[in-house]
């Protein structure tokens, strides 16, 4: 096999790559940064068959504009993985400027002076700074589940920015000295190792974005849709793991149970969506008032909870009053009314006595109903024995 036919194969395979990330999005549109992944793998398959061209085609097409789509293949793999992990393209810039520049000084190089030494240290040089940028953006953004993929993707990235480093000071084995020593090994080695990057990159961003959705499979399934708040199921998760520590460490652990007043009514004479944006101004008084190590939650309907770790019944019977005077300061705006509601709270803690967390949660319930059956909007404190 030829060096030209190396390098038809590899052409062909980053098509293939750019068009199985495409059907990818087309698929699961869901997945961000899927488009601009293909367009890498479709600018490094266009860079790669205008160098097949070099000899019979024009200088501009197989140095200036396949040096152009060489260097807009990690822009776009960049931009990819900007969508991917959520963080905008506010740092992209960056990586802009590592395109016209070579580009550039490509076009002099080729014109003004015929000098392929100069388009090798050039393209290796900005190559080098895309590669580091792509490793940094990797290892400092994402997810504690997605590290692994991050992690790994980071390392080859490192692994291309030392190797065109070490290119700018022996351009003699450096990949873009193919085209002046065809005959040697390296020249059917390198194309496979980049195939093979282009491979590692495809299949480690298809990687990321199946653990980013499974990340957010596992977030919608514990989280209520409307507040944001955890649901009955992972609270419970919660509780049986905040129950256990607090009997190992001999910790106090408090919970206090919420439900609307009269929420029925503000359904019937408002409709739903004045009930909703009840409930959801409720979620938000919780979280504004609450510890970042305190759990909330949404039961169902109009109730709701909170446990509170490493907290007293005292503390908490005053936290409870707290967001009690909180939720009826709160207003609704409807038309031109401001609407106003109260809820009333049940509070009872976590003893050694308790064999599960429906049994602590029976006791709050019970602290609930005598709250709403001592003319609600008031805190009522359950305790043991």
């Amino acid at each position: 096999m030829t060096i030209r036919d190396i390098y038809e194969l590899m052409g062909a395979i980053l098509a293939c790559l750019a068009l199985y990330v495409f059907l990818i999005q087309l698929s699961m549109p869901n997945i961000r940064g899927t488009r601009w992944v293909s367009l890498s793998f479709l600018a490094g398959s266009a860079s790669v068959w205008l160098i097949v061209l070099r000899g019979s085609a024009p200088l501009f097409l197989t140095e200036v504009l396949s040096g152009l789509f060489a260097m807009l293949v990690n822009v776009f793999v960049y931009w990819g993985f900007n969508d991917l992990l959520v963080i905008g393209r506010r740092s992209s810039w960056i990586l802009w400027l590592t395109v016209p520049a070579p580009i550039a000084i490509v076009a002099w190089f080729t014109y003004a002076h015929d000098n392929n030494a100069a388009r090798v240290l050039t393209y290796s040089l900005f190559t080098s700074i895309q590669y580091l940028l792509l490793a940094v953006l990797l290892l400092r953004n994402g997810t504690l589940q997605t590290r692994l993929p991050r992690n790994i993707l980071a390392v080859i990235y490192l692994f291309w920015t030392a190797y065109r480093i070490a290119g700018i000071f022996n351009l003699g084995s450096h990949p873009m000295a193919i085209y002046q020593s065809l005959s040697t090994p390296i020249t059917s080695i390198l194309p496979v190792a980049h195939v093979f990057t282009a491979l590692l990159t495809g299949n480690g961003f298809v990687w990321l974005a199946m653990t980013y959705l499974h990340g957010d499979l596992e977030r919608q399934s514990n989280t209520d849709a409307l507040t944001g708040l955890l649901n009955r199921r992972a609270l419970e998760t919660v509780a049986n793991h905040e129950m256990m520590l607090a009997r190992r460490k001999q910790l106090p652990l408090a919970l206090v149970l919420l439900d609307l007043d009269h929420f029925k009514s503000i359904n019937d004479d408002f409709g739903h969506e004045v009930g909703d944006s009840v409930l959801s101004l409720t979620a938000w008084c919780l979280r504004e008032n609450l510890r970042n190590v305190d759990f909330i939650a949404r039961l169902g309907g109009e109730e709701f909870v909170a446990l509170l770790p490493d907290t007293s019944e005292e503390i908490a019977c005053e936290v409870a009053e707290r967001l009690r005077t909180h939720i009826a300061d709160l207003r609704v705006p409807n038309l031109h009314l401001q609407l106003s509601f109260s809820a009333s709270f049940g509070v009872t803690t976590f003893t050694s006595l308790d064999p599960t967390w429906e049994e602590m949660l029976r006791r709050g319930d019970r602290a609930l109903y005598r709250a709403k059956h001592n003319g609600r909007n008031c805190v009522q404190l359950e305790t043991v024995g």
